[in-house]
């Protein structure tokens, strides 16, 4: 799979999940790094980014409780770029 189509797939994940807003805060978040001048699809990229590292620590079987995976995944969406 080429990296272009995974960093589609990623970005159509972090849509999905604006539209429900599921993490919570995922929309703020979003709103807040376009305020910041990014792009929209600059934004939607890292919050992709950061949805991929625990999907990835997911599959390597580092990360076996999903729910913890959730919170966390939670918490950096969250937090991300308000530094």
């Amino acid at each position: 799979m080429s990296n272009r189509i995974l960093k589609s797939q990623i970005v159509q994940a972090v849509e999905s999940q604006m539209k429900l807003n599921e993490p919570e805060g995922v929309n703020l978040n979003f709103q807040r790094l376009v305020a910041e001048r990014y792009t929209e699809q600059e934004a939607k990229e890292m919050i992709g980014s950061i949805l991929l590292e625990e999907m990835y620590f997911v599959l390597e079987g580092s990360r076996s409780d999903t729910s913890a995976v959730y919170y966390r995944y939670r918490f950096f969406i969250n937090t991300f770029q308000q530094v």
